[in-house]
């Protein structure tokens, strides 16, 4: 055996001069019940406080040996014993593998002997808790609108959450009912999910016998026109007690308490990843009506988008027109010839003198779907000022984005000119 693969010392801890680390080395048995036996290591003349001499560095066992980092250091205190003055020399001796009570679980004992004293530790008893399932029923599909809530059908999925409750005990305290409690989030960047409560939180609350097994079941729903990016969703978990356990137990060391599992959107594409979607669109802009100077009548301006590829996700529609137009607050679109519908489309002014005018179309752009939006727009305050030096057209660029791929990307964008007519009575000089 290697000599510096098997080292503990006073250089490696930090420890200080003649504390005789070592002087006691006791194996102590499995006491954090992970299948791996661990050590107690004495230092009986480790400088404490208060003059107090004495430590017991607790060393755990692993699928590698022991490691090298202690998990645990008992400290001599005066103050646990009604002896007068400092402890001295404690960890000079070390029992263990012996249960101090009826418990059945190994304790430890450690001797003081310039004190004649003994100091016994007693092991926490382990509780293991275990989220033995949480699984979604399916992924989300958001184009198929499944679920009822409150009058309002939805897109829905079911989570299922269940908790298994373990003590490494037959008998003892801790073999009773006992309550636990599992909050669960969606992400919060992202205002998508919710629960039937209508928020994107939840608690679920469980009393539990050891060795039981119990599940509840929720329904996640997905809002409509969120105005968020469609991608996967992270939930987390988060388990708690509800009454505490007090200093007589502990959770094991493989108790997962926290963690997150990604809900995946049905995305109905060659490749399952949103972002890598094979759009093909096409996007043609028809100017509904020319532009009179010193009208007060705003142009109105048909955009038509078809998607001849597969779907594409959290699609925009962008046009710049150099900072000269500017959105007059009237959009509507339509599918294919329905009904034409306000909601359907969302338009906004960017910032700047060059600003944008951008509208978030669908937040699922599905294959074989013709979109038509008819946006209202009106010359901007810089336009205005500057009028007489302006060409005889507004000169428009619109492009559709989205966070998937397009096939032929030119064919997402168009240019085109908007007419200015300037009455023979206006005088622009």
């Amino acid at each position: 055996m290697d000599r510096e693969d098997f080292k503990w010392g006073p250089d490696n801890l930090n420890l200080g001069e003649n504390t005789q680390f070592g002087a006691a080395v006791a194996a102590i048995g499995d006491i954090n019940r992970d299948g791996y036996q661990d050590i107690a290591v004495g230092a009986p003349y480790y400088k404490g406080t208060e003059g107090n001499r004495g430590a017991v560095f607790i060393f755990n066992g692993g699928p590698n040996g022991l490691s090298r980092d202690h998990s645990q250091i008992l400290y001599a205190t005066s103050s646990l014993t009604d002896h007068d003055g400092p402890i001295i020399g404690f960890g000079h001796a070390i029992a263990s593998k012996f249960s101090a009570t009826e418990r059945h679980i190994t304790d430890l004992a450690v001797g003081a002997f310039q004190n004649d004293t003994v100091f016994i530790y007693r092991s926490k008893e382990l509780i293991r808790l275990t989220v033995s399932k949480f699984e979604f029923s399916s992924r989300m599909d958001l184009l198929n609108k499944n679920c009822s809530r409150y009058g309002e059908n939805l897109s829905c999925v079911t989570l299922e959450v269940c908790l298994h409750y373990e003590v490494d005990l037959d008998m003892g305290w801790l073999n009773k009912e006992r309550e636990f409690q599992v909050q669960i989030e969606a992400d919060s960047r992202k205002q998508r999910l919710m629960f039937e409560s209508g928020t994107r939180n939840d608690t679920i609350k469980m009393i539990l016998s050891p060795n039981d097994n119990r599940c509840v079941t929720l329904t996640l729903f997905a809002k409509e026109n969120a105005g968020d990016i469609i991608s996967s969703y992270p939930i987390t978990y988060d388990v708690s007690f509800i009454n505490d356990t007090g200093d007589m137990a502990t959770w094991t060391h493989d108790v997962k308490l926290k963690d997150t599992k990604d809900l995946s959107i049905e995305v109905d594409c060659t490749d399952p990843i949103p972002e890598n979607c094979l759009a093909d669109i096409d996007l043609v802009a028809n100017t509904k009506s020319n532009f009179t100077l010193s009208s007060s009548t705003n142009l109105k301006v048909e955009f038509v988008i078809h998607n001849k590829g597969e779907h594409a996700f959290n699609t925009k529609l962008k046009i710049d027109s150099k900072g000269d137009l500017m959105y007059s607050g009237q959009a509507s679109a339509t599918w294919k010839n329905n009904e034409w519908d306000d909601s359907i489309v969302s338009c906004s002014l960017g910032r700047g003198k060059k600003a944008q005018i951008t509208c978030t179309l669908a937040d699922i752009f599905p294959t074989n779907e013709t979109l038509r939006v008819i946006l209202s727009m009106s010359p901007s305050e810089r336009f205005g000022k500057n009028y007489e030096n302006h060409a005889d057209y507004f000169e428009v660029i619109a492009i559709v984005t989205s966070t998937s791929k397009f096939t032929r990307p030119d064919e997402a964008e168009t240019k085109f000119q908007i007419p200015i007519i300037v009455p023979d009575q206006l005088d622009l000089t």
